[in-house]
C-alpha cells in the first residue's frame, strides 16, 4: 500500500513531533539530574554552615565565660588591693 501525500505529512509531522518530545525528556532527564546534585552540593553547604554556627556558639560561650571569671578575679583584686590600703592606712596612722 502507498502512503497518500496526506498520510506520508501526517507520519513526517508525527516523526518529527516524537523527535521534539524524546528531546524534551532527555532534556528533562538532564535538568533532574543536574538539580539533584545541585540540592545534595547545597545541604553539604548548609551542614557546614551549621556545623560552623554550633562551633562559634561555643566559643562564645566559652569566651563569656572567660570573661565572667577574669571580672570576678578582678573584683577579689580588687577587695584585696583596698583591704591592703587600709592596712597601709592604719599602721600608718
Amino acid at each position: 500500500m502507498t502512503q497518500t501525500p496526506t498520510n506520508s505529512n501526517s507520519s513526517d509531522r508525527l516523526d518529527r513531533i516524537e523527535a521534539i518530545l524524546e528531546r524534551f525528556i532527555e532534556q528533562s532527564d538532564r535538568n533532574i539530574t543536574q538539580l539533584a546534585q545541585e540540592q545534595t552540593i547545597t545541604n553539604q553547604v548548609l551542614r557546614q554552615l551549621i556545623e560552623t554556627q554550633i562551633q562559634t556558639d561555643k566559643a562564645i560561650n566559652q569566651m563569656i565565660e572567660i570573661q565572667a571569671s577574669l571580672a570576678a578575679e578582678q573584683e577579689k583584686q580588687e577587695r584585696l588591693l583596698e583591704y591592703l590600703i587600709r592596712r597601709l592606712e592604719v599602721g600608718n596612722g
